[in-house]
């Protein structure tokens, strides 16, 4: 029989005649797919259902690397920047124009 929650595969206590009887509520963190709690994609069903929740105004700003005024241009590849902004992970690091990230702040126009 197919155990599409995996338990029969790492050998779960809670699977009884092919089916997971675990009294706690997990699912597949892609897909809310029921799944046991020992599945390495397992996170609890409120947290899933609260990602449906989140409004679009809880969203991120970017700004794209060619608007940032942290980067200037690579002297080493054409077309690049490095990125000089000290609390950004891509500190010194070669980064392209259309690349962006939330540590960025849009140039001051002169």
């Amino acid at each position: 029989m197919y155990d599409k929650t995996g338990c029969g595969i790492i050998n779960c206590p809670w699977l009884k005649n092919g089916i997971c009887t675990e009294p706690y509520d997990y699912v597949d963190r892609d897909t809310g797919e029921d799944m046991c709690s020992r599945n390495l994609y397992a996170i609890p069903r409120e947290e899933f259902e609260s990602r449906d929740k989140m409004s679009c105004g809880e969203t991120v700003k970017t700004i794209n690397c060619h608007e940032c005024k942290y980067s200037v241009f690579s002297k080493t590849v054409e077309y690049a920047y490095t990125c000089k902004n000290r609390m950004s992970p891509c500190r010194n690091r070669l980064v392209y124009s259309d690349f962006y990230c939330a540590y960025g702040q849009k140039k001051e126009v002169k």
